[in-house]
């Protein structure tokens, strides 16, 4: 998680993009169909795959 975003990998399924400001209503705001299994670490707004 980063700032109000939190980046959630699906393994074959992609990476997920949530916005998570208010918890009680998290959004989804983006998303990217990864070319085999996604593994994700967040570092300072940079996304490793």
């Amino acid at each position: 998680m980063s700032d109000n975003y939190s980046y959630i990998a699906d393994g074959l399924d992609g990476i997920y993009v949530i916005d998570v400001s208010n918890p009680h209503n998290p959004q989804l705001v983006g998303y990217y169909d990864s070319p085999g299994e996604a593994r994700v670490v967040a570092v300072e707004r940079i996304i490793y795959t």
